[in-house]
């Protein structure tokens, strides 16, 4: 105990030290966060060197978030060095394998072009004319006049994520592990895209052209809202949020039921059931990086963090079962998201072979 304390009064003094020399008022408030959040951190410490092994991730993005999560906690400012833009797409050959197990996310574009998006996130634009552009690169540059709509595919695989600005201005969110149809310019029918996944959708208003999101069994009818939508391939129950507007969720089976904000419709077998009311922050959140659970098993929460991390968790005895509630900021990176983990379960992690192993303590 005493070391404890001796550890946080060092760690104090300097951050105090170094607080006065840039000349920076500190109110009492701010002292007192300030002495949480190292009491907090140290504890983590002594919990961390209590384990047999320390779990190390070398990816530099990670070690980039603590640094400045460090920054942000003990100054109170931004950090200033400039990032480096994203780098610029690549052209790419069609891929053999099944896109969502590339390393990269591809956005297929009509006449048998392909772009490789590398990196984690991704911000594709496309303008009324068809243009298209990522990460502020051009990549297309507009529609082929006459016929059928020309579409895109995007295939965004785990770990990584995509936002889509459409031609009127509708933007979707694109989460781990999704693939996405849309078509790069609208005509004076019905706005469609296809999802398969996880998206979110805040949709422009335009009461003369309905919108519809179609998915696996069941499609989503909006004029102007924002609502979430998750129906990956391998869950057995898809389901749509309604956080503003409202929408008419329609099953390939027989049924339809319409929705209000806060309210959330399961879909089992392609038939929508009956919409309940929910805190949709827990179901929406992801679009900010935070995954927030509440009394879920920790079997769900790491087949969350497997597919937006894509990391691949192997769960011992035990494990799955244990039930937590909290909130996990994934722009700190993944260490820092299993220590937080750790706080509100009994639990330890091991790194072998590429996996992350995780036994009850």
């Amino acid at each position: 105990m005493t070391d404890l304390k001796g550890t946080v009064r060092e760690v104090l003094r300097k951050m105090l030290q170094y607080v006065e020399s840039l000349e920076r008022h500190v109110t009492p408030e701010e002292i007192e966060e300030q002495w949480e959040d190292v009491k907090q951190r140290v504890r983590a410490e002594k919990r961390r060197m209590r384990k047999r092994r320390y779990l190390v991730f070398a990816s530099s993005m990670t070690a980039a978030a603590v640094v400045a999560m460090v920054l942000v906690v003990t100054l109170g400012q931004n950090h200033t060095g400039a990032p480096a833009g994203p780098a610029e797409p690549q052209m790419a050959v069609a891929a053999s394998a099944d896109d969502l197990k590339l390393s990269y996310m591809l956005l297929r574009l009509p006449d048998n072009r392909h772009v490789r998006i590398m990196g984690d996130e991704a911000e594709i634009s496309n303008s009324p004319d068809g243009a298209v552009t990522v990460n502020g690169h051009r990549v297309a540059d507009g529609a082929a006049s006459g016929g059928e709509r020309p579409t895109a595919w995007l295939s965004v695989p785990c770990g990584k994520r995509a936002k889509v600005t459409l031609a009127d201005g509708s933007a979707i969110w694109v989460n781990s592990g999704t693939k996405l149809r849309y078509p790069l310019s609208f005509g004076s029918g019905t706005r469609s895209i296809y999802a398969e996944g996880e998206v979110y959708l805040d949709v422009a208003a335009d009461a003369d052209h309905p919108f519809v999101a179609e998915t696996r069994g069941f499609d989503v009818t909006v004029h102007g809202t924002s609502f979430n939508v998750m129906a990956y391939p391998a869950d057995s129950v898809a389901s749509v949020v309604l956080v503003r507007g409202s929408v008419k969720v329609s099953g390939a089976g027989k049924g339809s039921v319409e929705m209000v904000p806060g309210q959330l419709v399961d879909v089992r077998g392609n038939n929508p059931g009956a919409p309940r009311n929910v805190d949709v922050e827990k179901y929406v959140s992801w679009v900010d990086r935070l995954l927030v659970y509440d009394d879920e098993p920790l079997g769900t929460v790491f087949g969350r963090l497997h597919t937006v991390s894509g990391n691949e968790f192997v769960l011992g005895k035990g494990v799955s079962s244990i039930r937590v509630s909290g909130k996990l900021d994934l722009k700190y990176g993944l260490d820092n998201v299993l220590s937080a983990i750790s706080f509100t379960a009994p639990v330890a992690f091991e790194e072998r072979n590429g996996k992350i192993y995780v036994n009850r303590q």
